[in-house]
């Protein structure tokens, strides 16, 4: 058991043990032998890729789970964190080797609709706010969700380059129609992404950086992905 501890990183099911079956459309998603964990499915759907005839597809997992509250929202990542520093019943396994001490969830969570000034949707979300510490909140807002599986398999050294064990990529979706549909389809000639994933020479990430754009009062959100 300890040899797999320290090589392998296997997520049979969702933080709270769900393995539920769903008939929608997932994100880059699909039948796989002997089986895909696509739990939590979220409310959230979006269009992908560049054809605007595509169709809509649901976001899934612990990342983007949450519980609606009279306050707001409680995201999944609060919950694990919460139960791992002590609110956990009983008996329950929790994330004790995230490896963050602290976050503050107030200021890091947001809403969807609370950054889009005069301009709201009828299902909100919540959201992660990025400031100048883009790397550090990310990072530690994974290592949460993953009980420190991110920090760790990023930094995992292979001997062949561009041979990383975590990747990600960045897709900023904008609301168009009703649907939220890729900056390919939508974008004007200045729109940009509003977050870059940097490598090292070893293709492991180094890096998140915001840019000089932004998501904020343009009807937008930023999906970092796999």
């Amino acid at each position: 058991m300890r040899e797999v501890k320290k090589q392998s990183y296997f997520s049979f099911a969702d933080y709270d043990g769900t393995a539920s079956e769903t008939k929608k459309d997932l994100l880059e998603a699909s039948e796989k032998s002997p089986f895909v964990v696509t739990s939590p499915v979220s409310s959230l759907k979006i269009k992908n890729g560049s054809d605007a005839t595509a169709e809509d597809k649901y976001l899934y997992g612990d990342s983007v789970a949450w519980e609606k509250t009279d306050s707001g929202y409680t995201v999944n990542a609060q919950k694990i964190f919460n139960e791992a520093k002590g609110s956990a019943t009983s008996g329950k396994y929790t994330y004790t080797e995230m490896g963050v001490d602290t976050f503050d969830f107030g200021i890091n969570i947001s809403t969807y609709n609370t950054n889009q000034l005069g301009s709201t949707i009828s299902e909100d979300f919540p959201v992660l706010v990025l400031a100048d510490n883009a790397t550090e909140t990310i990072t530690d807002y994974l290592d949460i969700l993953t009980n420190g599986g991110y920090t760790r398999a990023n930094s995992i050294e292979d001997t062949s380059a561009n041979s990383p064990h975590v990747d990600a990529s960045v897709t900023t979706y904008k609301y168009d129609n009703g649907v939220f549909k890729p900056l390919s389809i939508t974008a004007t000639s200045d729109e940009k992404n509003s977050l870059e994933v940097k490598k090292d020479a070893k293709g492991r990430i180094s890096e998140f950086a915001t840019t000089t754009e932004y998501d904020n009062t343009r009807n937008r959100f930023t999906l970092l992905n796999r």
